[in-house]
């Protein structure tokens, strides 16, 4: 039945946003890439329990320039069970993909070796979220080369103890409910201009090298400790603005 509702989505060419929680073992076979290669689709929500995009994208090489010439998909929120994160299906939106949330499931540790190295293709992405994982280690190594990432955000993973290097364009982080991560790298990107720390009390205190001078709003304001909200007090003046209360 579900393949009946893709199909009736794929002839809506005007389709702007499109939103899709598929429950079971399914496939693509095919009806979305249409959709995403001669629609107009820029906003896409694709949670799946199985490997949707498994067997489903373009192979030939005219296919695939066709589907990176005409795509205008920029932004996208899925789950680590749909197939996206795939070179050959990362290698088609390196030019149009702007926004990339991903969440995971509760049994996901870290990334594979070629999930990572398929991330690294998204090379316009500006946006990036990682969420929802439970027993993730930690993050991706090759963050940094990521090189017009703005804004990263890390929600409710409670298991990494750590942040890898991030990209030297980072403006904006936010780090919520990762309840193991006792410290902050050492040296924040020197563009970061915003830094939203919640819920993270394993955290006493800033990087050891400070914040950086673009630094224009620092929140610590919710479910922090004591010594992190005490050492941001001594910026108020200094940080534009300084959020330390509840």
């Amino acid at each position: 039945e579900y393949i009946k509702t893709l199909q009736a989505f794929s002839y809506l060419t005007s389709l702007t946003e499109l939103a899709l929680n598929i429950l079971g073992d399914s496939r693509d076979e095919g009806v979305l890439w249409p959709l995403l290669a001669h629609g107009r689709l820029t906003k896409l929500f694709l949670h799946a329990e199985s490997d949707l995009f498994a067997s489903s994208h373009p192979s030939r090489p005219h296919d695939k320039d066709i589907f990176s010439r005409s795509s205008k998909l920029f932004d996208l929120s899925t789950n680590n069970k749909t197939g996206f994160l795939a070179a050959p299906i990362c290698s088609l939106l390196p030019s149009t993909l702007t926004t990339f949330n991903l969440r995971f499931d509760n049994e996901i540790e870290r990334l594979t070796k070629d999930q990572e190295e398929a991330l690294q293709l998204l090379t316009s992405l500006e946006v990036l979220g990682f969420a929802w994982g439970d027993k993730l280690q930690r993050l991706p190594e090759g963050l940094h080369k990521l090189i017009n990432l703005r804004e990263l955000s890390i929600i409710w993973c409670p298991a990494i103890q750590s942040l890898p290097s991030l990209p030297s364009s980072l403006q904006e982080l936010e780090i919520t409910r990762c309840y193991a991560i006792k410290s902050l790298p050492n040296t924040l990107p020197i563009s970061l201009e915003k830094l939203k720390i919640t819920d993270c009390n394993a955290i006493k205190s800033l990087p050891k090298n400070g914040l950086p001078s673009s630094m224009l709003e620092l929140n610590v304001h919710d479910g922090n400790s004591k010594e992190l909200k005490r050492e941001c007090r001594k910026l108020i003046g200094i940080i534009p603005i300084v959020r330390t209360q509840n």
